[in-house]
């Protein structure tokens, strides 16, 4: 019996033992993420007229009736037509209808307002704009300082400056309110700028401590070729 206990005792051991050696397979590695999704570029459309038919889109902006100007020179927008913004242009000085010239500031200032923060103003809206605000319509005036508001382009500051003495006093009204939102935009500008610089020197900064202590490690360092004194 004794012998018995030893025998199962030892196997015991042997089994404990065998435990605390065995090595565990090394786990495996995770997989590796999937790759990007591959992103195409959306194509252009193309336009569903033919150039003989998109001549008689342009012919329509000069129609006698002032809704299918306008139509026309929508679809001349939506189709990114390289005329499209001579004909809002022409339209802004040109259009007989005071109620189109108004539709044209306005819709100039949507345009410039989604390109506000991506690219610098387009000095030909802005000129564009400059002559409307001659208009001899008060509603045409009112639109071109929301739109040159709404650009961002102070550098109209001058041209608005001199509706401060319109014979409107809603116009009058809106020039103080348009340069005061181009001076806040010159401000917020600046801040930016101020911003970037600051950012630009920190990173300079950090680069240089880098570069001093890649060198000290190296032994590299000026400071340690100097010659010691005796």
């Amino acid at each position: 019996m004794r012998r018995y206990i030893l025998i199962v005792a030892g196997i015991g051991l042997a089994l404990a033992a065998y435990k605390r050696t065995k090595v565990e397979a090394p786990a495996l590695p995770p997989p590796a993420p999937p790759p990007p999704p591959i992103v195409l570029p959306v194509p252009k459309p193309a336009p569903i007229l033919s150039p003989d038919e998109m001549r008689r889109i342009q012919d329509a902006t000069r129609d006698p009736d002032e809704n299918v100007r306008w139509e026309a020179a929508r679809f001349l927008i939506k189709l990114e037509h390289p005329d499209a913004d001579a004909v809002l242009f022409h339209m802004l000085a040109k259009d007989q209808a005071p109620t189109l010239r108004t539709k044209v500031a306005d819709l100039l200032a949507e345009r410039a307002e989604k390109t506000r923060n991506l690219e610098k103003p387009r000095q030909d809206v802005t000129q564009a704009l400059i002559g409307a605000l001659r208009d001899v319509e008060s509603s045409v005036r009112m639109s071109a300082l929301k739109a040159l508001g709404r650009s961002g382009d102070y550098g109209a500051a001058g041209a608005i400056s001199d509706l401060l003495k319109d014979q409107e006093e809603e116009v009058r009204l809106e020039a103080m309110r348009t340069l005061t939102a181009l001076q806040e935009k010159k401000v917020e500008d600046q801040r930016r700028e101020q911003q970037k610089l600051q950012e630009e020197l920190r990173r300079k900064q950090e680069e240089e401590i880098k570069k001093r202590e890649l060198e000290r490690q190296q032994g590299t360092s000026p400071l340690k070729q100097l010659p010691q004194p005796r």
